[in-house]
């Protein structure tokens, strides 16, 4: 598992936050992931990009995988 330090757009208290779509293997649509698994998109988008996003539609969940 790599390790990426970054500063975080809004203050948590959690520390390490997992990127789902580090990897080709891991790239699911929005339908097949779990409650868990979008939350951890949402906190990543958030806190690593900046972006507060319900995951609503594909295109949001594009938008998190990019950067």
């Amino acid at each position: 598992m790599n390790k990426v330090f970054f500063i975080k757009k809004s203050p948590a208290l959690q520390v390490k936050f997992r990127h789902l779509f580090a990897n080709d293997a891991d790239d699911k649509p929005l339908e097949r992931l779990t409650a868990e698994q979008r939350e951890q998109v949402i906190d990543y988008c958030k806190y690593r990009l900046g972006i507060e996003t319900a995951l609503n539609n594909q295109e949001e969940l594009e938008a998190c995988k990019q950067r």
